[in-house]
């Protein structure tokens, strides 16, 4: 008895079907905080390390290295304080200098809002009101915070 052979069909090879893995990405902006009713600035605390100083965009280029920059603002620095520079007498040179926009204290903000998830109530450990038969106020303060 004879064996038929068997052919094989030489195409192009698969390849297998792979996914790519995306670098989680958010993108802040200001309309976040105009959901917001207030912001509470906080002109006692700042950061007495750094201040915020915004250049004009032909002085830009002149700007100190600083911490970080803000794409969504142009020419916006926060700038390192040197040891022994505080923060009063480092504003008055950059506000007297004629490439600087403004410059600020590195404020502390906030949001005062509570959120507008309509489960937030059934969240009791964020503000227990004693809704599910708990201890009212045994939560962390959230709308507090």
């Amino acid at each position: 008895m004879k064996r038929k052979r068997q052919t094989f069909h030489r195409g192009r090879r698969r390849r297998p079907v792979g996914s790519e893995k995306l670098e989680r990405r958010v993108l802040l902006d200001g309309a976040l905080a105009a959901e917001y009713s207030s912001l509470n600035i906080d002109q006692g605390a700042y950061d007495t390390t750094s201040v915020l100083v915004r250049y004009h965009s032909d002085a830009d280029a002149y700007a100190p290295t600083g911490i970080a920059t803000f794409e969504s603002i142009p020419g916006l620095h926060q700038v390192a304080l040197p040891n022994g520079l505080d923060v009063n007498g480092s504003l008055d040179f950059y506000r007297n200098h004629p490439g600087v926009v403004y410059a600020e204290p590195n404020y502390q903000v906030s949001i005062a809002a509570i959120p507008n998830d309509p489960d937030f109530d059934s969240l009791w450990g964020l503000n227990n009101t004693g809704q599910t038969g708990g201890t009212i106020d045994a939560d962390i303060d959230a709308p507090q915070a």
